[in-house]
Formats: structure tokens, sequence, C-alpha cells
């Protein structure tokens, strides 16, 4: 992105892909026979990193994804560790335990669900 936000993209469709297109306004990528198909993508997947490397730089990483969402492009902003502990949900997932010394040790929980009340 124009502001160095790295971006994971999960388009797996041809659907996702003209989606994807759409978005960045590149008409000759989704186009371009290297990338017709998911099979093409994959082969061709290189060329296709520095394409979408390139049109990406154009944008915010924040207005892209937006955008990206409403077109029902799965994609996501890469956050660094602390960004994840950050979150709320991350914090929902720390385990605090006393040890006998009385410090505090954290860990994070290895499966996370909540059980609805009946």
């Amino acid at each position: 992105s124009k502001d160095h936000q790295p971006i994971l993209l999960a388009v797996g469709t041809d659907g996702q892909f003209r989606n994807l297109c759409k978005v960045l306004e590149s008409q000759s990528l989704a186009k371009d026979i290297k990338f017709l198909t998911n099979a093409d993508r994959v082969k061709n997947r290189i060329d296709l990193q520095s394409d979408l490397t390139t049109l990406f730089s154009k944008h915010d990483a924040s207005v892209i994804l937006s955008k990206l969402h409403q077109a029902k492009v799965p994609a996501a902003k890469i956050k660094k560790l602390d960004e994840v502990l950050n979150d709320s949900l991350a914090k929902e997932m720390v385990l605090e335990q006393v040890e006998p010394n009385g410090k505090i040790s954290k860990r994070m929980a290895t499966v996370a669900f909540k059980i609805a009340s009946i």
C-alpha cells in the first residue's frame, strides 16, 4: 500500500479476482491471459505479485481494504504481534496464573470459544 502497510489477499475464485481488479481499477489485469483462472494466477504468481504490488502502492491500506471488503474480496492488513495482542479479542484469550512464588504468568489460550447460555 501507499502507506507501506502489508496486506494479505485470499483470492481463490475467478469472481473474487475480477472484483479485486475492479477495486484496483485495472481491467487490463482482469483480462490478462496469464491471470484468467486461479490455476493461471498460481502458475504466474510472481508476475501477478509484481503487478498487484504496483497497483496497491497507489492506495492507502485502510481505504483499499474498505473497498475490498465491500466488494467481497477476502483481504486483511497484516498486523505486528503487538497490534494483535492489543486487540480486544486477543486480550480475552490471555490467561493469567499466579505462580507459587507470587509472580503472575501470562499465556494465550490455545482454543477459544464462548458457550451460549441455555
